[in-house]
């Protein structure tokens, strides 16, 4: 086990489009007032380049809470590039916010990545 078993790089290299991710720095606890939580802030733009797609049939079937709509996507970004949840992704004129990670590191060279799209009048879907 921990040897790769598929490699998607010739995938990748045919699919893969440029776009915009905002990650976010690690929080802290401030211990010099009283511990108290400090979020983690935005880091400067960086363009990484990965597979988007809209989410399939099965992907909105098996939703069983309702939370995906047809803004959102699914990224698929091959390994070092790596995301976090609630970093923010910017792809042709829409704001993305990654909901989920699902990473196949043991069988494959890419984590796929659930992200929803935001309204621009207001905070986005939960």
């Amino acid at each position: 086990m921990g040897q790769q078993i598929f490699y998607f790089d010739e995938v990748f290299a045919s699919f893969q489009v440029p776009f915009e991710a905002i990650k976010k720095s690690e929080g802290y606890r401030d211990h010099s007032n009283g511990g108290q939580w400090v979020p983690g802030a935005d880091l400067p733009p960086e363009t990484l380049e990965g597979i988007i797609v809209p989410l399939s049939n099965d992907d909105m079937r098996f939703d069983t809470q309702g939370r995906y709509t047809e803004k959102d996507r699914k990224l698929y970004l091959q390994h070092p590039q790596r995301l976090k949840k609630n970093d923010h992704i910017y792809f042709e004129g829409q704001d993305y916010r990654v909901f989920d990670v699902k990473n196949h590191g043991v069988y494959a060279d890419f984590s796929v990545y659930i992200i929803k799209g935001i309204d621009k009048g207001g905070g986005g879907s939960p």
